[in-house]
Formats: C-alpha cells, structure tokens, sequence
C-alpha cells in the first residue's frame, strides 16, 4: 500500500516505547516512521480480519426468537 501524501504529525511516546522503535530501526534499517506505519496497518487488518470472523460466526448461530 502506497500514499502519494504523508501527513506528519507529533505525537509523545514513552521512553520504552522510544527504545524498542531505536532497536527494531537499527536491526530492520528502517525509519521509526516507516515503522509505526507498519505496526499500525498490521494491526488495523487484524482488527478488520477479527471483526469479519465474529459477525460472520454470528450469522452461523441462530438468533433466538424473543415472543411478546
């Protein structure tokens, strides 16, 4: 996935979050940004694939019928 444009903005990390990033960009020669930027989108599309699998393990299961 490719953007045509970056939108930079600030933001604070903790120091052991600051560390890991340094270590993984040393061992990886890859910027902090690029890394962030994947971590995130790893992430995103776990979400997406885990909120796939329960709506369509809710479609599996049968609603039960509520009378009034």
């Amino acid at each position: 996935m490719s953007y045509s444009r970056k939108i930079y903005t600030g933001i604070g990390l903790d120091p052991e979050v600051v560390e890991f990033l340094a270590q993984l960009a040393r061992e990886s020669e890859r910027p902090r940004s690029w890394l962030i930027n994947a971590i995130v989108r790893e992430k995103a599309q776990r979400l997406r694939e885990e909120h796939a699998a329960a709506v369509a393990e809710g479609a599996n299961k049968k609603m039960p019928i509520i009378r009034l």
